[in-house]
């Protein structure tokens, strides 16, 4: 008994994995390249444990992602919720399983890791250096924000800097970005 139920499991997560890529090849190589990056915000990466769902409140995914989120919910490979504490509206992965055994999100995590745990990781200090007013102790020195730079700069077309996360990285930041976009149009 226990060995049929472990192959009907398979066979489960082997349909979901084919949905999910039935779905996304469907999609406009544009909407693809946003699915990916979708599912990428959903995932929560494992720091020595597997990755899990990641909810995200669906106001700070923006309203053009809001057509594809609509059309994943319908493939029934996100699902759309409501927080009960503060009644925003969330979106996240329908199934652990898409995270674990979908080969193609698979690859999409090991291609970006670690620029999107460095992304968290500012994320995170970022809400922590505002909850604690702003206090510059909490910010990052420049060091580390000019170490930082080149990632954020390579995720920001992707997964886009909040005005806090702004804010906390300073204006180093704004000024390495300007100086290498300056640098960039001069050798044309």
């Amino acid at each position: 008994m226990l060995h049929a139920a472990y192959e009907a499991l398979g066979r489960v997560h082997g349909a979901i994995v084919q949905r999910a890529d039935a779905v996304i090849d469907a999609l406009p190589a544009r909407d693809q390249g946003q699915a990916r990056d979708l599912f990428l915000h959903l995932v929560q990466l494992g720091e020595g444990t597997a990755d899990t769902r990641r909810q995200a409140a669906l106001g700070d995914l923006g309203a053009a992602a809001r057509p594809l989120i609509t059309r994943l919910t319908g493939a029934r490979l996100l699902v759309t919720g409501r927080d009960v504490g503060s009644g925003t509206q969330t979106v996240e992965v329908a199934h652990e399983a898409l995270i674990r055994t979908w080969p193609r999100l698979r690859g999409w995590l090991d291609q970006d890791r670690d620029d999107l745990r460095l992304r968290r990781e500012i994320e995170r200090i970022a809400h922590a250096w505002e909850t604690h007013g702003r206090i510059p102790a909490y910010r990052w020195p420049d060091a580390r924000v000019m170490e930082a730079a080149p990632a954020v700069r390579r995720l920001a077309p992707r997964f886009p800097l909040a005005e806090r996360e702004q804010a906390f990285l300073g204006p180093l930041l704004v000024i390495w970005a300007l100086l290498l976009t300056a640098s960039e149009a001069s050798a044309f």
